[in-house]
């Protein structure tokens, strides 16, 4: 029996319609690899390797979080349902934010002993120029409490470990980057680790994650577009970012004494996020984004300046602001 060439043509349409979505399906939330050449060219491949969890939807997020029930979620911004609160009207510390991050982002400090790579390092050693300031501007304070935003893997470059090691402090690391997380972990450090990214606004929300497999500091937020100037391996991922005050707030954490902020270039727009009459945060450094003009760091100044802080330090990228409360007195 000799089918229609009409027929032919509409069954092997279906079989290349399903074949393309069994592709779609297979490869959907997997690792975008993304390689620059020294010309700037870009080339992405997928990877074997497939993560549940993570995403691509190329140039723009198509997730964000809601109220559903009573509770936070994650859904498809094209995936609507009736009876979803935006969170863009919740308060930074409403208990169903605190309830959703302490369920689903934060790791308990480490009783283990620490498996550091450097395991006989002294104090000095992990004194940097930044960490001495925040020395002698807290007089030398024991059993602090800081925060490292952009922690890396908890010991390389640590602005904390010191103050945790040799100075009975607790903390606050946050590390957005899923491969450096484990990694973290893996130190044993006794502090809490939120697995997510400090959100510029102030509420929770979905952003994209860029880190360079070969070099591990080399981590941004942005799209792949931001990083074309940049040569090596790049691993894509959508992590979630959640306001440091909701973090804090899951924490019951009212008093900070050290603040290291980096972020790679949303250093104002964390800050603006952060209720300055709802927390005392003693002392807060900045690492500013390469990119930040003058006219940027200026603006981050006088907003702190605002907000009743001092600026006592700069050295490059690096600005430390003390609160008038224990700034040196002009």
């Amino acid at each position: 029996m000799k089918l229609p060439l009409s027929r032919v043509f509409r069954i092997a349409f279906i079989i290349f319609a399903g074949i393309l979505l069994l592709f779609a399906n297979l490869n959907y939330n997997r690792i975008i690899k993304i390689t620059f050449a020294a010309s700037g060219k870009k080339v992405i491949n997928i990877s074997s390797r497939n993560f549940s969890s993570l995403d691509f939807a190329g140039d723009e997020l198509d997730l964000e979080f809601v109220i559903y029930g009573n509770e936070l979620s994650t859904k498809s911004k094209s995936n609507t349902r009736r009876k979803e609160e935006m969170v863009t009207t919740l308060l930074q510390n409403d208990s169903r934010i605190l309830n959703y991050i302490r369920k689903n982002h934060l790791f308990p400090p480490s009783t283990k002993e620490y498996n550091l790579r450097k395991p006989g390092v002294g104090e000095t050693d992990l004194d940097t120029g930044l960490t001495t300031v925040i020395k002698e501007l807290l007089g030398d304070k024991k059993n602090g409490f800081f925060i490292e935003a952009g922690s890396n893997d908890g010991e390389h470059i640590s602005s904390t470990l010191g103050f945790e090691k040799f100075r009975s402090w607790r903390g606050l690391c946050v590390e957005a980057s899923p491969a450096l997380q484990s990694r973290w972990r893996s130190k044993n450090r006794k502090a809490w680790l939120a697995n997510v990214c400090l959100s510029p606004k102030s509420w929770p929300v979905w952003t994209n994650f860029l880190h360079r497999d070969d070099y591990s500091v080399g981590s941004k937020l942005g799209d792949p577009e931001d990083i074309v100037d940049e040569v090596g391996n790049w691993t894509h991922y959508n992590v979630p970012c959640f306001p440091i005050f909701s973090i804090l707030s899951a924490l019951n954490v009212k008093e900070v004494d050290y603040f290291n902020l980096d972020v790679e270039g949303v250093e104002e727009e964390v800050l603006r996020t952060i209720p300055f009459n709802e927390i005392l945060i003693r002392t807060i450094s900045v690492e500013f984004h390469r990119n930040a003009d003058d006219s940027a760091r200026k603006t981050v100044q006088d907003f702190m300046t605002g907000k009743g802080y001092q600026t006592v330090y700069i050295k490059n990228a690096d600005y430390i602001f003390a609160h008038n409360s224990i700034a040196p007195q002009k």
